[in-house]
């Protein structure tokens, strides 16, 4: 696929179809004669998650309505998901491609550690998750990540990991999630959403990105040492809590205010932290 023709479709919610015999497509092929010919013949067609899928055809502009894009849809029934709306952003995309990309290779291990400050105004960073040496997590990136949450109602975080080795999920071998933000802070359906997952043994991690590479050392990193990946992070879920820098930011009792709190906090942060990381870098 051209990078014009990905760009056009990247904010599509079904980017890939399936087929029996295990052929896939893109919604791109939908408009090549011979392809639609070899879908509509190998149908039913399906999503990444196995949910049955509807072909839709390129429709003609007419009575002042736009034309709309050839796209694969839900068949009626089949659940829905939540949309990033960074979805479509190279810069998001790219970030999740750097970020999934050292953690699925073979013999790699990971770790998390929180940003944190001293009383000296001092980095203190603190481990928050360390991949167990009895555990063997597998990572998986948007659109494979679709997590249901309520019946017919499904998120999709941009990378989770879990422990292949275990069903259970405990505080040693936690499923692990990591939401890249470039323009956009998860919206309120979302948030509440993870942070209930976060109470579950689950570790929601926020990774900020400013440009194509996703390479921060401020509000978000991701380093390499050796076979382990550690990603640092400034603000996360855990266990129900939301932390910025280390430490809890007490809930106000309302969660929508709450929500729009720590969404504000966070994006100020990040912004101000790339901020001095361009300082920095001109001097």
């Amino acid at each position: 696929m051209e990078e014009d023709d990905e760009s056009k479709w990247a904010d599509l919610k079904t980017k890939r179809a399936w087929n029996s015999a295990g052929d896939s497509f893109s919604p791109i092929d939908i408009n090549n004669g011979d392809k639609l010919d070899a879908m509509r013949a190998s149908e039913p067609l399906w999503d990444d998650d196995l949910n049955e899928l509807v072909i839709c055809p390129q429709g003609e502009a007419r009575a002042g309505r736009k034309a709309t894009r050839a796209h694969f849809k839900l068949k009626a029934g089949q659940p829905r998901t939540i949309l990033n709306r960074d979805s479509a952003d190279p810069a998001h995309n790219d970030a999740i491609k750097s970020i999934h990309g050292p953690l699925s290779e073979p013999g790699t291990r990971a770790e998390i550690y929180a940003v944190a400050w001293d009383a000296n105004n001092s980095r203190a960073d603190f481990e928050l998750w360390r991949e167990h040496v009895a555990s063997d997590y597998v990572w998986h990136c948007d659109p494979g990540t679709r997590i249901l949450m309520a019946p017919d109602v499904f998120i999709q975080p941009d990378i989770v990991g879990f422990d292949s080795k275990r069903m259970n999920r405990t505080v040693r071998n936690p499923g692990v999630i990591i939401e890249v933000v470039h323009h956009h802070w998860p919206d309120l359906d979302t948030w509440k959403y993870l942070k209930s997952l976060s109470a579950m043994h689950y570790v929601v991690v926020f990774y900020f990105v400013n440009h194509a590479s996703g390479r921060n050392n401020y509000a978000s990193k991701m380093e390499r040492s050796g076979a382990v990946n550690r990603l640092v992070a400034s603000h996360y879920l855990k266990a129900g809590q939301f932390y910025k820098m280390g430490r809890v930011v007490g809930f106000c009792g309302d969660e929508n205010r709450f929500y729009q709190n720590c969404k504000r906090s966070a994006l100020d942060y990040a912004r101000q932290a790339f901020k001095s990381q361009g300082v920095l870098a001109r001097k």
